[in-house]
């Protein structure tokens, strides 16, 4: 009985330790990346984009990572295999060397590299309108990840080793740890890249745009997953514009506009009450056919005597909003979408279900519920007819 019961405790403590070896840690950015994220929150004109990968692999939206690279493998054989067949076919042509060297670093570079766990990307361009030369050394490409600064600047050092054996040109060069474009290679560019390797990030910038990393941000971004977008842009004519993704089962967009001028933020909400009421008009007139054609194939089915009986049990009990909407899915978006406007300030907002969202991640087109795209053909029209200028800058037919 003794030996039983130290047994069973040996077995829970077993298990408890599996358990516990197993739990997952939040996925934390580091401090250092942490800080150099704060400067994704500018408070003048310009604009920010932060997109969360980890809580995007949350999702389901989840790359190799090294454990199911097949694919990333197959592109790179496939790469590998042809480079050295055209490098053949062009026999003395100044590009052929560099075609075969780069076949040779593509096959031994998982010898000595491995990409980044990228966790965060985030770029920010602030602009000062007095001084629109200087806009390249306002912007800044951040990205955090989980390798080591000791990692990140050997992969940085290989990569522009990399390039000038591909090449045979010194196209980059080592400057004060980063990884930069040589002045005199390529004197035609009105400025120099940098890239810098720290703690857990890289970042891409002019060594001016770099520098500003030297100096504490008003405040460091959060290091934990946070939203999975947040796009911030403040254009002089226009106002203040926010978009926001997020959520860890169904995802909700929410947009906000703070217009300079209250007539825009009325036209805009115009265009979208009127998107949303042909948006209806076609789901009424989409029940109304289906409706009809389901009363006729329940009459043709119920009257046929070698249909199946399972076959006709179905038939019988399906409805109109079965057949349109078997999730719910598309009613439930709908509900969601929510406009409103109060002066200056114009919001709106969608959730998109769960059961899409998991469909999606996993990228399965064939079951993407068609009230999603129903809602993008009947809005974007309208919007456009709005004819806000800046909406109509970035049209495209």
């Amino acid at each position: 009985m003794f030996m039983n019961r130290r047994n069973l405790a040996a077995a829970a403590l077993a298990v408890l330790t599996l358990a516990c070896a197993k739990r997952v840690e939040p996925r934390r950015i580091t401090a250092e990346a942490a800080a150099a994220f704060g400067r994704t929150q500018p408070d003048g004109p310009g604009g920010t984009l932060v997109l969360d990968v980890d809580a995007l692999r949350e999702l389901g939206f989840r790359p190799a990572d090294g454990k199911d690279p097949e694919g990333n493998l197959l592109l790179l054989d496939l790469a590998v295999e042809a480079l050295p067949a055209v490098a053949a076919e062009m026999g003395d042509a100044p590009a052929a060397a560099p075609l075969a060297r780069s076949a040779v670093l593509l096959r031994l570079v998982g010898e000595w590299a491995k990409a980044p766990s990228v966790q965060r990307l985030g770029v920010v361009v602030q602009l000062d309108p007095a001084k629109p030369e200087q806009a390249a050394d306002a912007a800044l490409v951040l990205l955090a990840v989980k390798e080591g600064e000791g990692e990140n600047r050997e992969l940085l050092q290989g990569l522009g080793a990399a390039i000038r054996a591909a090449t045979g040109r010194a196209l980059v060069r080592t400057e004060r740890g980063n990884l930069c474009t040589a002045k005199e290679a390529a004197p035609e560019l009105p400025f120099q890249v940098c890239v810098q390797p720290g703690p857990g990030f890289f970042a891409l910038g002019t060594e001016k745009a770099l520098s500003t990393l030297a100096t504490a941000a008003p405040a460091p971004a959060a290091r934990e997953p946070g939203p999975v977008l947040h796009l911030f842009t403040r254009l002089p004519r226009v106002g203040r514009v926010e978009l926001t993704i997020e959520g860890r089962g169904a995802l909700r967009f929410a947009g906000r506009l703070e217009a300079d001028d209250p007539a825009m933020a009325e036209q805009l909400k115009k265009g979208l009450d009127a998107a949303l009421l042909q948006l209806d008009l076609q789901a009424e007139r989409r029940r109304r056919v289906m409706s009809e054609a389901l009363t006729q194939v329940k009459g043709s089915i119920g009257k046929d005597p070698e249909a199946p009986g399972r076959m006709k049990g179905a038939v019988a009990g399906a409805t109109t909003e079965t057949v349109l909407d078997p999730r719910g899915e598309y009613a439930a978006l709908r509900r969601s979408i929510r406009v409103a406007r109060d002066g200056k300030a114009l919001s709106a907002e969608l959730t998109l279900p769960e059961g899409q969202v998991r469909r999606i991640a996993q990228f399965d087109q064939s079951l993407t519920t068609a009230g999603v795209v129903g809602v993008l053909a009947a809005v974007w029209p309208a919007i456009r007819a709005a004819r806000l200028p800046v909406l109509q800058a970035i049209t495209v037919d």
